[in-house]
């Protein structure tokens, strides 16, 4: 056989040459059994229930510890299906009324709960069908007393292939063996996508029946950036690869002497990059890759796979050794960004139709100022042990953010009434991720302090497309020219009104788009840790006047493909 060429999305850069290990969701066959003591069976359930949150707060741990607090609240969003009355009370129904063995309840309870979700138009319904897909196998697989793959067995250089990585695999993976990451299934945004990044694995996903087409022991070379999958290469492909994996490698390595150096461009114009974090792991993950600072500090974390909203000396606490552990570097906390694609249990949040558009982020904050005002006061608390900037998400008119200044300034008053030290002149931004907030950044700009551009939500909302859902993914890029002109009209108004403006989404981190961002007049970028260097590096190869040129030039296209093709040519990677 010659070599098979397979193509899915590229999702993490960097070349993959190993030995397929496909991970084929195994069928347990379950027979349905009348037994005699229920209440032993009820207990079995019980324990088996028990015994696998207790298995996903360790894995969550591992996997904060390994990738990000991120990452690790994922595993423990299953916790929540566990505790789900609407799942747990109907199995154990089952079993005290019908006599009915658990493995039975637990598969008919999950499979109705499956079919129901799978049906609903609701995408974000539709993503809970993994989480609970994970928990069921999880339960029989305990009920049943089979073991999971041991991920400690598995070889080096190997090339995992699955229809989807779930957050259980993840956490068990091995970064120094796993060669490369193959999906059925997943985009740019996939949980897949997430973890491989965080790891710097080489990935790709969305490659079409992979799991049948590609036979477990296949040498396998792969690009995560372009996203091409060869079985069977020709001796030529494969030196090809090899040439190329060296070079990715010594790349890498060559980046370490970006450490403790500037962010300066060729012709000397300095810039900052700094670093998204969401835990005081990522933070400190920050200060080994010699992040400025964490230009995102996700708070919704703190927040969730709870039963209790955290207290401000908890919330305290948080911010504090954050901003204490980056050394005097600035540290910007975004306000609790609740709802969309980040539910949170302990606020009592309904379903809606339309969670993207509804009511979440600043808007529950603003209606809910007993929740706001105590995450304000920890914030507040916090400054006065380091510099930090508070970042208002989703804004989309002026009296919005006039309202969350409201609250914070009587926050202030109520701390200097009770003596409790401050930053009196705390930095007040505002994430610019809607299409509105765009419309009025003339206006914005002479009252926020800062600006944040947020490209995964303005690319969503501009292109008026979903990110998760697989049909229009093609729609979500940020080189489509009405991203790019919202992009520039919010820096163009940010230098008019004389505030910074820093970039925190995905495109900050693209290495074909940064130099048009440098272009543009964009002097901070906040990306993940493990990408602080690259972008570092980069920004050092280019001058600004090739930045420039090269801006205007991305300007002038009214298509995607030529921006594609006009970045792809002006490449410095």
């Amino acid at each position: 056989m010659g070599e098979v060429r397979l193509q899915g999305i590229g999702v993490s850069r960097g070349v993959g040459i190993g030995t397929a290990v496909v991970l084929k969701e195994e069928e347990l066959k379950i027979e349905h059994i009348l037994v005699e003591d229920e209440e032993k069976e009820r207990k079995r359930f019980e324990a088996a229930v028990s015994t696998l949150k207790q298995k996903n707060q360790e894995l969550s741990e591992q996997l904060s510890e390994s990738v990000g607090e991120k990452d690790g609240q994922i595993i423990l969003a299953h916790n929540a299906v566990l505790e789900d009355p609407e799942i747990i009370e109907p199995i154990l129904k089952m079993i005290q009324e019908f006599r009915v063995n658990a493995e039975a309840a637990v598969e008919e309870v999950f499979n109705k709960a499956i079919q129901t979700m799978s049906s609903l138009e609701d995408d974000r319904m539709k993503e809970r069908v993994s989480d609970l897909e994970d928990v069921k196998q999880g339960l029989l697989r305990l009920l049943l007393n089979i073991g999971e793959m041991d991920f400690s067995k598995i070889n080096q250089n190997t090339i995992l292939v699955t229809k989807e990585l779930s957050p259980h695999v993840s956490a068990m993976l091995d970064g120094d063996k796993i060669a490369g990451i193959i999906t059925q299934r997943g985009g740019p945004t996939s949980h897949a996508a997430i973890i491989s990044k965080a790891m710097e694995i080489p990935a790709v996903v969305g490659v079409e029946d992979a799991v049948e087409l590609i036979p477990e022991g296949e040498f396998v070379v792969m690009d995560g950036e372009n996203g091409t999958v060869i079985l069977n290469p020709e001796e030529k492909t494969r030196k090809s690869f090899e040439r190329r994996k060296k070079k990715v490698q010594a790349e890498k390595e060559s980046l370490k002497e970006y450490i403790g150096l500037n962010s300066i461009s060729k012709d000397g114009v300095l810039f900052e990059v700094q670093a998204n974090a969401g835990s005081l792991q990522d933070t400190k993950r920050a200060m080994e890759q010699d992040a400025q600072g964490i230009g995102l500090y996700r708070t919704e974390f703190l927040f969730m796979n709870r039963d209790t909203i955290p207290s401000e000396e908890e919330q305290f606490t948080a911010y504090k050794e954050a901003v204490v552990c980056m050394e005097g570097r600035p540290l910007v906390i975004r306000t609790l960004d609740a709802g969309g694609d980040k539910p949170v249990e302990a606020l009592g949040l309904k379903e809606e139709s339309n969670p993207f558009l509804g009511y979440r982020a600043i808007r529950y904050c603003i209606q809910n100022p007993e929740v706001f005002t105590v995450q304000i006061r920890a914030i507040l608390r916090a400054s006065a042990f380091g510099p930090i900037k508070i970042l208002i998400p989703f804004i989309t008119c002026l009296e919005e953010f006039e309202e969350t200044k409201k609250l914070i300034d009587e926050e202030m008053i109520r701390l200097i009434m009770q003596d409790i030290p401050f930053d009196a002149r705390i930095p007040v931004g505002i994430m610019m991720e809607t299409p509105s907030a765009v419309m009025m950044a003339d206006i914005l700009a002479k009252y926020a302090d800062f600006f944040s551009i947020g490209t995964n939500d303005l690319t969503q909302y501009t292109m008026a497309v979903d990110r998760g859902n697989s049909k229009v993914s093609d729609l979500y890029s940020v080189y489509y020219p009405s991203v790019i002109r919202a992009m520039k009209r919010i820096i163009e108004e940010g230098d008019k009104n004389k505030i910074p403006v820093a970039m925190c989404g995905e495109a900050a981190s693209d290495p074909y788009f940064i130099p048009v961002l440098m272009g543009m007049g964009l002097r901070e970028f906040s990306v993940i840790p493990s990408e602080v260097l690259k972008v570092r590096g980069l920004i050092r190869k280019w001058t600004i006047p090739e930045a420039e040129a090269l801006c205007q030039e991305v300007m002038k296209q009214k298509r995607v493909e030529k921006v594609k093709e006009l970045l792809e040519k002006a490449k410095k990677i």
